[in-house]
Parts: C-alpha cells; sequence; structure tokens
C-alpha cells in the first residue's frame, strides 16, 4: 500500500507508534481498528505495518553492523572497518585471512562429517588432520575454530574408535567366512566315507555256502554300518557347525550394515 493513501491522522499515529522501534499487538490492534473505521482494508494496513516494521528492523541491523565494524579471523574481536591491525590479538586483518579463515571452517566441517560417515576414514581423516593443524596454528583464538577445534578432538576420539571397531569386525566377519570352510571340507569327507562304508558292508555277504547265516561276516557287516552310521552322524555335525559359523559372519555382516544406514540418517 501506497504512503501517499494513508491518511495524515493515521500516519502520524503509525509513526507514533514506532518510534521506539518496537510496534506491540496492542498497538497494531489500535492502528488496524482506526483504519477500519476509516474505512480501509485492514488487510492492506497489516501489510503496510509490516513493511514499515522491516525497514526499521533493517536499518537497526545495519547500524548495529556499523558500530561493531568487522570481527578480526584470527580471534574473533571485532573491530573498526578501517583498522588493519586486531586490538586484540596484535594480528593483521586482511582479505586473504579471512578468506582462509572461511575456507578452514567450510572445509573442516565437511570433512569432519565425512570422517563421521565412516566413508573413506583414512582421506577423510588426513584432511580433518590438515585444516586442524592450519587452525589451531593460526586462528586457535577465535571463537568458531575454538568451538570446532572441541568437536573434533571429541569426534576424532569416538570416529577412530569406531573405526578399529570395524576393522575388527570387518576381519572377524572374514575369518569366520574362511574358518567355515574347513568344518564343511571335514563334514563332506565324513559324508563320503559314510558312504562309502555302507556300500563295502552291503558287499559283504552273511550267507555261506550252506544258505546259513555266518556269524563272522554278518558281525563284519553290521559293525560296517554302525561306522557308517557314525560317520554320517558326524559329518552332518561338521556342516552343521560350518553353516552355523556362516551364519553368524552374516549377522555381523548385516548388523555392520544397519549401524552404517542408522549413523548415516542421523547424520543427515
Amino acid at each position: 500500500m501506497a504512503k501517499n493513501l494513508i491518511p495524515e491522522e493515521l500516519d502520524a499515529l503509525i509513526k507514533e507508534y514506532l518510534t521506539d522501534g518496537v510496534l506491540t499487538d496492542k498497538e497494531r490492534q489500535v492502528i488496524l481498528k482506526k483504519a477500519e473505521g476509516m474505512k480501509l482494508d485492514r488487510d492492506e494496513i497489516d501489510l503496510y505495518l509490516d513493511a514499515q516494521v522491516q525497514k526499521i528492523d533493517q536499518a537497526t541491523d545495519a547500524a548495529v553492523r556499523r558500530q561493531k565494524g568487522k570481527a578480526c579471523p584470527h580471534c574473533g574481536a571485532y573491530v573498526s572497518q578501517m583498522t588493519d591491525k586486531c586490538p586484540e590479538c596484535g594480528q593483521f586483518i586482511t582479505p586473504e585471512a579471512t578468506k582462509e579463515l572461511e575456507e578452514i571452517l567450510d572445509n573442516l566441517e565437511e570433512a569432519l562429517i565425512n570422517m563421521k560417515s565412516g566413508k573413506d576414514f583414512d582421506k577423510n581423516k588426513a584432511i580433518v588432520e590438515r585444516y586442524e593443524r592450519k587452525a589451531r596454528m593460526y586462528y586457535s583464538s577465535h571463537p568458531k575454530i575454538k568451538a570446532l577445534l572441541v568437536e573434533v578432538d571429541n569426534e576424532k576420539s569416538s570416529t577412530v574408535k569406531q573405526a578399529k571397531r570395524n576393522a575388527f569386525i570387518n576381519g572377524t566377519i572374514k575369518n569366520l567366512k574362511f574358518w567355515c570352510v574347513f568344518p564343511a571340507i571335514i563334514g563332506l569327507i565324513l559324508f563320503f566315507g559314510a558312504f562309502k562304508t555302507c556300500s563295502d558292508a552291503s558287499n559283504i555277504n552273511k550267507w555261506d555256502e550252506n544258505d546259513h547265516i555266518d556269524s563272522n561276516a554278518l558281525s563284519q557287516k553290521n559293525d560296517k554300518m554302525d561306522q557308517a552310521f557314525m560317520l554320517g552322524i558326524v559329518g552332518v555335525a561338521f556342516i552343521g557347525v560350518a553353516v552355523g559359523i556362516y551364519n553368524v559372519a552374516e549377522d555381523e555382516k548385516k548388523e555392520k550394515e544397519k549401524g552404517k544406514k542408522k549413523k548415516k540418517e542421523k547424520n543427515n
């Protein structure tokens, strides 16, 4: 709504209420009620008030920034716009230093997030340490750098422990899958032995030449069948052990992937 469409009486009331830079709800309602009495659109007046308050806020913010001046990239203290040397830390304030500080903040935070995700851990850990050294060397007094370095110290410790744990789990999974091969092979050998023994037992003739049962032959046949049975049972046990070890390895792998997924969702 154009300012020239605001009646002088209402405009004077708005200026009076905005003298302190704040428009309370009660003052807004008084203005809107008066506007309605003048047959003015309530919504348009409300939008006009919002625009006037926003202008005051912007002007106030600009004045505060001018008063504070610029921030020293080394220690974070506010100094005059015309000052080239910070009176707090004694460092020179240059555009290059400000740009480098922004670069460190952006890259250190990004590398820290990537390191926490576990992806390319060694690479991201090296990037974190590179920017960390530069931050400690030149900008350790800056409050943002101080807070970020505390976070880096905490996260590095926990992330390194997690990386070692993941490496141990990965090694364990690989070893488990490797070791499950041995009981599987032994089980198959025993199965083959049981089949061969059973075959040998079936070839033993328990009848003699007079069609009478040969007790010795029958005893050998029964012994062979018992051996085949035992070999089969032990073979099944070894294969069961192999399957169990493999399943444990797979469960560990799934748990690890689930943990990574949860961590990724949390970071996002």
